[in-house]
């Protein structure tokens, strides 16, 4: 998509990213993610922004509550615990983004 983006000189802004697996391989997935912008940014490309999927786990019509792909995961007595893949992603922010 990127390579696309940059052949027809538009500029990239990634909106919704995420996975419902954030609970066993989140920091490693969104790793892998952050490299792919990383690279694109060193070749060049016009990467304007990066939008995680969803700041807390939420209400997904066909699977409830079951999915759980949030920074925060929300807990059955509305409390919010920070996940691995949160911490991550405050590391990046706090350093001033890519």
């Amino acid at each position: 998509v990127i390579e696309r983006a940059s052949v027809y000189g538009l500029p990239i802004e990634v909106t919704e990213n995420g996975t419902p697996f954030v609970e066993e391989r989140g920091v490693e997935i969104r790793e892998g993610h952050v490299e792919a912008l990383l690279q694109s940014l060193d070749a060049g490309h016009d990467v304007r922004a990066y939008h995680y999927w969803s700041w807390v786990d939420n209400y997904e019509w066909n699977h409830g509550m079951n999915l759980r792909f949030g920074l925060f995961g929300l807990e059955q007595d509305k409390s919010r615990t920070l996940r691995p893949v949160g911490a991550a992603y405050a590391e990046i922010a706090a350093a001033g983004g890519f």
